[in-house]
């Protein structure tokens, strides 16, 4: 099990998030890939956490708060962290401790990095970002 930067083998399961499923469309993935060209030089960190079998199980971005939609100073914010969920493709995941790890990956880095700290948002809808984000 590893957590990696995306790269061009894993760029189109992070820019579906994880949903390998659903045909590629143009805009959305257009518009993520834009953002993370955008956001990237300001220290957007986007990963996926392959398992034993090489699959892509889970994703996670953050970056600084400063460049995040978030106040505050010194501190990574995480902007998603997301583990299969659906029986589907690689099935469900979680409940493994995915979820834990990348936890414990984002607070090393922020460590590493000088950060004092990380935030974290919760949300009440059962999709993650509107395409209105990356627009």
């Amino acid at each position: 099990m590893k957590i990696v930067e995306i790269d061009k083998n894993t760029e189109g399961t992070f820019f579906r998030c994880l949903h390998d499923e659903r045909p590629d469309d143009p805009k959305v993935s257009g518009l993520r890939r834009d953002w993370y060209e955008k956001t990237k030089p300001k220290g957007l960190r986007a990963k996926v956490f392959i398992d034993d079998n090489g699959d892509i199980v889970g994703l996670c971005q953050y970056l600084p708060i400063e460049h995040s939609p978030f106040e505050g100073k010194d501190l990574l914010a995480i902007l998603c962290i997301a583990v299969h969920g659906y029986e589907h493709l690689v099935g469900n995941q979680r409940g493994k401790g995915y979820g834990r790890l990348f936890l414990e990956h984002i607070e090393e880095d922020a460590k590493k990095s000088g950060k004092k700290g990380i935030v974290v948002w919760g949300k009440d809808f059962p999709e993650w970002n509107p395409i209105s984000f990356y627009e």
